[in-house]
């Protein structure tokens, strides 16, 4: 949902609705509905992504909650006529959104049952609508910011008044009136009704109330009440503007679902209204129904140099006069951003940066959605994280989504497939994505999109793939290897390609491409080399991923086998790992293991060398007999235990060890007699 403050834009250059090429550039803004996002480029088009509703990405398809886009689309024109352009800023709410033009015209798209596309109608539309004058007869024009509520939208005119469409079951039209609703924009009165409101320089929309900010610095709300979130020290709905008690000087209004926020020109940021997940930042979870004042991230005073703050459903993003960013509220969907998943933050914490790596800074536009969140930096870069059910944290670079029942991840694909769709499930990104995660370019997204139409059956592009593993951009660069990996012949070039892909700088390119090279047959030329490489990644997931990609090629290949055992024999932090991959390699890693087992310097080398021969078992250990049944003997009870259990694991095939089992049966230690008897009665049965 577009919570946000909006700054009146001082100059607005006239430009035709439908125009082609811009006269200048749009500063870059993001929003943020339910389930999806949308952001203006430079260039002033619009492109969203995440959950398909009624219309709400403007791209002609209606389809339903369940739909999704993974990538980035771009919003068409009225009509379906060309490309929408022109815009400076938008605004998105659960199922609508509504975008303001350069020439001060509005446009809404999306869910419009209750008469927020403000055409006169109750129709949403999957195309960009105009919204209508007052009577219908022309245009609304003239306008200097818009605001989407959940079923309603508050425009700002240059003239400082406020107008308002949509539904007025809590009074959010703010002009008195206890009419349903109006889908024309009726003009919000004065606090006293006996004229409008005037002298207003921004606005901010919530799930049911309204904030409009002075020229002399005082805030108005009326609305929805049931928290306090109108400000005025009661929860009794107002349905027409009274005056936030307590504060003054404030220079942007920002509102939450259910709670509101003002920055003051000290750069000081202030709350009210719902406070359970302490997205007001008061150090508390209590409700405020008049403003509290946000304390430092320390709690020991106050926040400073914020310029900007907006709210979703359950948490606050704050923009600092640096460019930093800085979030508080829930965080059970890593909605945050700050690298961990968490049932709330009642103090701002700043947000990480890209994939967990320092901090996001050159801020220039952020919004909050249900339970996730996007950022635009300077460079017209957006950034996504939370809660990505619908795809509205981007793709491909985030992961899927999982859903949690009873306590527990469920893959949200298996869930659908086997349509346990549960009503009421919490849903929640699966595997966790707690921290900004970037989207592609305008550019990036053509290419990425072509590369996803890469004939598997076919090596005709392979070349041009390859290419793209030098791309400036991450995303290019991981969807090259992935469109080889999906190149059913593995060729040389392909190897190659993959090869290349492991020396990438981003760790998710180097772990595709590890992916995709456990895929390959190992007596290809590179490909275990390759693997090998991947074993001193300076990533420990990487490291672990390369291991077990070795075991999978341990039963085809001897090659692999040196390489596990000189990780294993090292005694660190991978080493159980390796034995257990070594065990995975069958009868091809016998003989290092039977080394390891007459090692007398270091008991555990012994210890886990028997223990791989166990869980091998009849899948190779047969030619180990003589050094497990000479290893029932050893000095170390954890080595007697492990052998008689590998010899138990043979069966029959272990009989010439019998004598040595039945000495075995007698041990001093009972796990020891345990397993040589019950060793003996495996070999008795077979």
């Amino acid at each position: 949902m577009r919570l946000k403050s909006f700054i009146v834009l001082i100059c607005m250059l006239a430009v035709a609705a439908g125009s082609g090429a811009e006269e200048s550039k749009s500063e870059p803004r993001v929003s943020a509905g339910s389930g999806h996002c949308q952001t203006i480029r430079p260039d002033g088009t619009v492109w969203g992504w995440g959950m398909v509703w009624s219309g709400n990405l403007a791209d002609g398809t209606a389809g339903g909650h369940k739909f999704t886009k993974n990538d980035p689309v771009q919003a068409k024109g009225p009509d379906g006529k060309g490309l929408l352009t022109g815009m400076v800023d938008i605004s998105c709410s659960v199922a609508t959104t509504c975008g303001l033009r350069k020439d001060g015209t509005v446009w809404c798209w999306g869910k419009g049952s209750f008469g927020q596309m403000g055409n006169g109608t109750n129709r949403g539309s999957a195309l960009p609508v105009q919204v209508k004058s007052p009577d219908s007869t022309g245009v609304f024009k003239d306008a200097a910011a818009v605001a989407a509520g959940h079923t309603h939208v508050c425009a700002l005119k240059k003239d400082g008044t406020v107008w308002v469409w949509g539904l007025n079951d809590r009074g959010q039209l703010g002009n008195g009136s206890e009419i349903e609703q109006s889908p024309l924009p009726v003009q919000v009165t004065s606090p006293d009704g006996t004229g409008f409101l005037k002298d207003i320089t921004a606005v901010a929309a919530g799930v049911g109330h309204c904030l409009a900010l002075k020229k002399d610095g005082t805030v108005f709300a009326w609305g929805e009440n049931v928290v306090g979130q109108v400000g005025d020290g009661t929860t009794m709905d107002r349905f027409s503007p009274v005056k936030v008690k307590g504060l003054k000087d404030a220079v942007s209004v920002g509102a939450g679902w259910d709670f509101s926020l003002a920055v003051c020109r000290d750069g000081s940021m202030w709350g009210w209204g719902y406070n359970v997940f302490g997205q007001l930042g008061d150090g508390t979870a209590w409700d405020r129904h008049q403003p509290v004042r946000t304390k430092s991230p320390d709690g020991k005073s106050f926040l400073t140099d914020a310029v900007k703050a907006v709210g979703g459903s359950l948490h606050t993003l704050i923009i600092k006069k640096d460019g930093s960013l800085w979030a508080l509220g829930g965080n059970n969907f890593g909605q945050l951003g700050i690298g961990r998943c968490n049932e709330r933050e009642i103090l701002p914490v700043q947000v990480k940066g890209f994939r967990g790596k320092g901090f996001l800074m050159n801020v220039v536009d952020a919004d909050v959605g249900s339970v996730h969140s996007t950022a635009v930096t300077g460079d017209g870069t957006v950034y996504c994280w939370g809660d990505n059910y619908r795809r509205q944290a981007g793709d491909p670079a985030v992961p899927g989504w999982s859903w949690v029942m009873n306590g527990e991840y469920v893959d949200g694909a298996t869930v659908m497939n086997k349509k346990l769709y549960r009503k009421g499930a919490m849903k929640v990104p699966g595997p966790p994505w707690p921290w900004p995660a970037r989207l592609p370019s305008k550019r990036a997204a053509t290419i990425i999109h072509e590369l996803k139409k890469v004939d598997p059956e076919s090596l005709d592009k392979v070349s041009a793939v390859i290419a793209y593993l030098d791309d400036d951009e991450f995303l290019v660069r991981i969807s090259a290897v992935k469109a080889l990996a999906q190149i059913q012949q593995k060729t040389g070039d392909v190897i190659k390609g993959l090869l290349k892909g492991l020396d990438d700088k981003e760790k998710a390119v180097r772990s595709e491409s590890l992916k995709a090279l456990g895929t390959c047959d190992p007596s290809k030329e590179g490909v275990v080399a390759g693997v090998v490489k991947a074993l001193e990644d300076k990533n420990s997931s990487v490291r672990k991923s390369a291991l077990k990609t070795l075991g999978r090629f341990g039963p085809r290949s001897t090659a692999v086998v040196e390489p596990l055992w000189n990780i294993a024999r090292k005694g660190e932090d991978l080493s159980g790992q390796a034995f257990d991959m070594l065990a995975a390699t069958g009868e091809n890693a016998v003989p290092v293991l039977v080394k390891a087992l007459a090692d007398q310097e270091n008991v555990g080398i012994r210890r886990s060398a028997a223990l791989s021969l166990a869980k091998m078992g009849s899948n190779g250990a047969q030619k180990a007999l003589p050094a497990l049944a000479k290893a029932l003997s050893d000095t170390d009870t954890e080595v007697r235990r492990h052998s008689a259990w590998a010899l138990g694991k043979l069966g029959s095939a272990a009989k010439d060890a019998v004598e040595a089992l039945r000495k075995a049966a007698k041990d001093e230690n009972k796990d020891v007699r345990f397993n040589a008897i019950n060793a003996l009665k495996q070999i008795e049965k077979k």
